[in-house]
């Protein structure tokens, strides 16, 4: 049967063969054949772009740019080409610019890596653009857009991708990052300051090898991992496309003005002494230890300049941060709160209240960007306490707190929810304190805490002690009676200690802000690492006087002259307490 049916077709070839000539001879080529394909998918992208008479524009800046090597390759991509004198096309403009510009800008803009044919409804369909630009398409097979831009020709099929022909150019919206660019004049202080800290490196896994020149490796289609530590640093990553962040923007005036104010409160010693505690065999031992600064000034340049701007940053997605996405210049301000990117004491963002966020957005002016929004301001309205100079609030039960005992143990007592007295009024920081109890009968306690990110400034101290009823009614509730002093170093890095008088009382009815007094730190130590002042308090009871030898401490306060000043005046003015 086989070596039949073989006869009837050679058979049937020869009599097709006297019908039509030549028809056997291309039987393969019939057989193969798919009658699917169309023209362009027999050419690459870049021959189809270089030969389509509505595209000359689009193909010569493809060519300058040097991208028609690439597109001509063996990687897939999909072209999104706006046609010629299309609307928003200058075509001479951008022949005219630099080629790193014309590509980031322009032909990145009109290129993504995937192979995207339209089909069905679409709705904001995301696509990544080689620049990380995040557009939108919508629309159905009667009419599409991208970014709003009509298609006028899409799905055209090629060997190595698809192309859609645009009725306009696709605009390119810089992100937040990439508005902070050191030509802009206005605002190029900033801009440095962050271009300081940028890095730019090759990902030769993602780039596309071209020709070895004098030995190197070139690249046809560079594909770069760049990155800064200052975004970490805030976390606020305001390069990221899928991402939307609010920035206030310091011009040149308003970084000048802001630097000069915060200047202040970063005075550095070139060297200084500081009191460090030490294990030993047979306990701890007091150790002073002198300490020289590399570069004084260099550390206050560092430092101001990240005070300036580690709470210009706010995540949209977040809290009453939401509301930025909507607000526009000179809108009333409808936040209770906002939640800087900036990690006060390293855990928490930043707290701003309303009445300084009406500072912070009055007279600034609002520039929509690809990823959030910007907001660029002639002056920084902050408040020096809000971010450059806040309060300082140590926790008495922090472990990096206490930075010694003598004479007592030291434990941690908490306040559960229903156990505080109701009859003692205020609030336990945290719900925790420490209580110091004497060794021995006679024993005084003499506790000393640091006294961490100390700026050279005026502050009122304050220490927050606990009574003794303040989860047991029935106990006895006498004051303290204490010594307190601060050891610091003079603006020449000597040490020196300031005492508040022979003897301090607290308030034993109530949880008591007591105020000791006010101390200028002549120099800063916030950004010297473990190196801190400290503050010491003993308890001065002699067997004779009836005051309570133990020390129930909350924590100790450092609050800014002009914040306390401000309080006293506004009451009930709010602000973050935790903000270090």
């Amino acid at each position: 049967m086989m070596s039949l049916k073989y006869k009837l077709f050679g058979a049937g070839c020869s009599i097709i063969a006297a019908l039509a000539l030549g028809a056997c001879s291309d039987w393969d080529d019939h057989f193969d054949a798919d009658t699917s394909i169309l023209p362009s998918q027999n050419t690459d992208l870049w021959e189809s772009i270089k030969n389509d008479g509505e595209l000359t524009q689009f193909a010569a800046l493809i060519e300058k740019a040097g991208y028609d090597k690439a597109l001509g390759g063996s990687q897939s991509f999909t072209i999104w080409a706006p046609k010629d004198n299309a609307t928003g096309f200058d075509y001479t403009s951008l022949m005219a610019l630099s080629d790193s510009i014309l590509i980031n800008d322009f032909v990145k803009n009109h290129i993504s890596r995937a192979n995207t044919l339209l089909s069905g409804q679409k709705n904001q369909e995301r696509v990544y653009m080689l620049n990380n630009k995040l557009m939108h398409i919508s629309g159905n097979s009667d009419s599409y857009t991208i970014q709003d831009i009509g298609l006028t020709t899409p799905n055209i099929a090629t060997a190595n991708g698809t192309l859609h022909k645009l009725e306009g150019r696709i605009p390119f919206t810089p992100n937040i990052y990439e508005t902070l660019d050191t030509t802009n004049q206005q605002i190029d202080s900033i801009a440095r300051y962050f271009r300081k800290y940028h890095k730019r490196e090759i990902d030769k896994s993602k780039s596309t090898a071209g020709p070895a020149l004098n030995g190197e490796l070139t690249y046809i289609d560079t594909v770069f991992n760049e990155s800064n530590s200052l975004y970490s640093l805030f976390n606020a990553y305001i390069n990221h496309e899928d991402s939307s962040y609010t920035m206030i923007l310091p011009t040149n005036k308003a970084w000048t003005e802001a630097k000069a104010t915060i200047s202040q409160f970063y005075n550095y010693a070139p060297e200084f002494t500081v009191l460090q505690t030490v294990a030993t065999s047979s306990g701890t031992k007091d150790t002073i230890v002198n300490v020289a600064l590399r570069d004084p000034e260099q550390l206050k340049d560092s430092m101001v300049n990240r005070m300036l701007v580690q709470n210009l940053f706010y995540n949209n997605n977040i809290y009453d941060n939401k509301k930025l996405k909507e607000m526009q210049t000179g809108d009333a301000i409808t936040c209770d709160s906002l939640f800087s990117t900036h990690r006060s004491s390293g855990e928490y963002d930043t707290k701003i209240y309303k009445e300084d966020i009406e500072e912070l957005f009055k007279d600034a002016v609002r520039t929509d960007k690809s990823n959030g929004a910007v907001w660029l301001t002639d002056h920084l309205g902050m408040r020096t306490w809000t971010s450059w100079n806040p309060e300082i609030r140590i926790e008495a039960e922090s472990g990096s707190a206490l930075l010694k005992a003598d004479y007592c143990t030291v434990e941690t007592s908490t306040i559960t929810i229903g156990s505080q007295n109701p009859a003692v009024s205020g609030h336990v920081s945290n719900n925790s304190y420490i209580v110091a109890d004497p060794l021995y009968a006679g024993a005084h306690p003499d506790i000393y805490f640091s006294l961490p990110n100390v700026r050279s400034t005026e502050y009122c101290v304050y220490v927050v002690f606990v009574p003794a009823n303040i989860t047991n009614a029935k106990a006895d509730t006498v004051s303290h009676k204490m010594q307190i002093e601060i050891n610091y170093a003079d603006a020449n890095g000597k040490r020196k200690t300031q005492s508040y008088g022979n003897s301090n009382f607290n308030n034993p009815q109530m949880i008591d802000s007591m105020y000791i007094g006010n101390i200028t730190f002549p120099v800063a130590y916030a950004g010297t690492g473990d190196y801190k002042p400290y503050i010491r308090i003993r308890s001065r009871v002699s067997s004779k006087e009836n005051y309570d030898e133990h020390l129930r401490i909350d924590c100790i306060i450092l609050r800014p002259k002009a914040l306390d000043d401000y309080l006293k005046a506004h009451p009930d003015y709010q602000y973050d307490r935790g903000n270090n």
